[in-house]
Order: C-alpha cells, then sequence, then structure tokens
C-alpha cells in the first residue's frame, strides 16, 4: 500500500474511534457498565494488557501489575 492509503485508512478509522468516543462521552451520566468499559479500554496505554473473557468481565493489567476486573 502507499504511504497516502495507509493515512486515508488510518484517519478513517480514527475518526470512528473519535465518534464512539463523543458518543460514550455524552453517555456518561447514564450508568452503563459497557459504555465504561469501552472508554476504559480506549484509554487504556499501550503497556496495559487487555482482557475479556467469555462472560464479558474486562480486565485490565497494568505493565507488570496485577489484573483488576471491571
Amino acid at each position: 500500500m502507499t504511504c497516502d492509503t495507509l493515512e486515508k485508512e488510518r484517519d478513517f478509522y480514527f475518526g470512528k474511534l473519535w465518534d464512539i468516543e463523543v458518543l460514550l462521552q455524552a453517555q456518561q451520566d447514564k450508568e452503563n457498565p459497557v459504555s465504561d468499559m469501552v472508554m476504559k479500554i480506549l484509554y487504556a496505554v499501550e503497556d496495559e494488557k487487555i482482557e475479556i473473557d467469555e462472560n464479558g468481565v474486562l480486565t485490565i493489567t497494568p505493565a507488570g501489575g496485577a489484573g483488576q476486573a471491571e
């Protein structure tokens, strides 16, 4: 792929993620556990490991630390 094509694809997906973030931020006042989990995934840093088990339990493990179920 050319650099131009890759940049367009990156911008396309960034725009989608941005729209999702704005939508979820607007829903923060309403207690919605799915919205809260998606926001935690979006704001997780590169070093954190994100796991979701078969029951939908989200676990974010900091770099070199123990996991914290959400």
